[in-house]
Formats: C-alpha cells, structure tokens, sequence
C-alpha cells in the first residue's frame, strides 16, 4: 500500500510525482448485476431515454461506484484500518430510489449500521451511487445534492405511481427498491480528480495580489491602460484601402 505521506508516488505513466498531487479515495465499486434481481444500472437504462428528456448529462469518468471517504490528507489510521479489515470484501448495498436534480442522476444507497463505520462523508454528502452528471456540474456536486434532496419535505406524486416531484427543487425521486454487490478498494487518484470545472484553490489569493488598477471600474475606462503608452501608427500611403482592393482584383481578372 502507498500512503499520502510517502515522499513521492508512482504516477499513471510510471513517473515520478512529487507529494500533495494525489489523494486517496476508498470506495465500493460496482460488480456485474445479478440477473434475477434489479440493480441500480438496471433500473437507471430502463428509466434513461425519459430522463434524458429533462436535462443534458453525460457518464461519469469513473466506473460507478460510492464513496466512502475521499482523504486529502492521509489519514493512514483510516487506511491501516480499511486494509486490514475490509479492503477486497464484497458487501450488499440497497437503494430506495433514484433522484435527479439538475446537478445529475444519483441512487441513494441504505448503508447498514457496521457499514456506515466506515463513511466518512457525512459531514457534506450522504452514501449514494452517481448515475449521470449534468452537463455543467461536476461529480462533487451529487453528494451534496443528495443530502439537499433528502431533506425536503415537499415531494408530491405525479401521475406515473412511482415518481416523486419537488417544485422546489424541481427535482424528481423513482421509487424502486434495488440490489447490487460492491467490491472496496483503495485507489490513488490526483488530488483534483473530478473537479476540472471548478478554479483552483490558489485561483483566489493570485487574483487578490494583483494590483486594483489592473481591473476597469465601469464601461468608459475600457481600453485605457494608465500605465502604458497609447500605440500609433504610421501610414506610409495614404492611397484609400478600396482602390487597393480594386487595383489587384483588376489585375487577378488580366
């Protein structure tokens, strides 16, 4: 196993990488579906072609799977421990249903209480499975997005049975129950993996150290730097750029 806090890591390609541009990620991964039973893949395909129809979202990167903690940090405790104890096990996972929120397409997933020991995303996310993503969000999102959509008290049913509606959300939920195995993992991946929508942490502090003036302040200063000089130009034929154009269209038709 390698931790966060070894000097350097062994990158994708095989080269050297320097400490602090990997974190590692602990998660269950899905395995292939039982057939004589519905599984969250199942149940997402045959529910696709409609929900396609309320937002544009594209596939995850990564294969599905759910999260259990995403360590910036290394927490070698938290890897110690997963290695020793549960890492290559299967479990059962359950989901009540499926939501989708502009954000993407998630399955919430019931963890039983010895499962939930090892998750470690309470604090900003609930256990969930992402399905799809919209087009402008980001993996990230889905779990807060799903802890948002757990909380609201104002579902109401439509006129397909299993189908919830938010309006103040505009979210929707499918009630369904399903059943999948996950394999747990521990895999490194870059420390931004995921978030290639969002600007970087520094982004922030390098703007804020550029001087004020750099920025306009309203319409009118636009294109007026006060601290570089105006650049002219020098004509050396003052014949008009028409008659130019004339003269060698003229000679192109001899």
């Amino acid at each position: 196993m390698i931790t966060t806090s070894d000097h350097s890591t062994e990158g994708a390609a095989g080269g050297s990488v320097s400490e602090g541009q990997w974190a590692d990620i602990y998660w269950g991964l899905l395995e292939t579906e039982d057939p004589q039973k519905v599984g969250l893949l199942k149940l997402y395909n045959q529910w696709k072609p409609w929900i396609q129809t309320l937002h544009p979202y594209t596939p995850p990167s990564d294969p599905p799977h759910m999260t259990l903690f995403y360590d910036r940090d290394g927490d070698e405790m938290y890897q110690h421990a997963f290695y020793e104890e549960v890492e290559g096990r299967q479990w059962e996972i359950n989901s009540d249903y499926i939501v989708i929120g502009k954000e993407g397409v998630a399955a919430a997933v019931a963890l039983t209480s010895e499962q939930l020991e090892w998750y470690e995303m309470a604090g900003e996310a609930i256990p969930h499975v992402t399905l799809a993503i919209g087009t402008t969000h980001q993996a990230k999102d889905l779990g807060p997005m799903c802890r948002n959509l757990k909380s609201l008290r104002d579902w109401s049913d439509t006129q397909i049975p299993t189908v919830q509606f938010s309006s103040s959300a505009q979210a929707y939920r499918i009630w369904s129950i399903t059943y999948d195995q996950v394999l747990l993992e521990h895999r490194q991946i870059e420390r931004f993996h995921g978030r290639e929508k969002m600007d970087h942490p520094d982004s922030a502090p390098m703007l804020d150290s550029l001087p004020e003036n750099l920025w306009s302040v309203g319409s009118a200063d636009v294109g007026f730097c006060q601290q570089v000089d105006p650049m002219t130009f020098e004509l050396s034929d003052y014949t008009p750029i028409w008659q130019m154009q004339y003269y060698i269209i003229q000679n192109q038709r001899q």
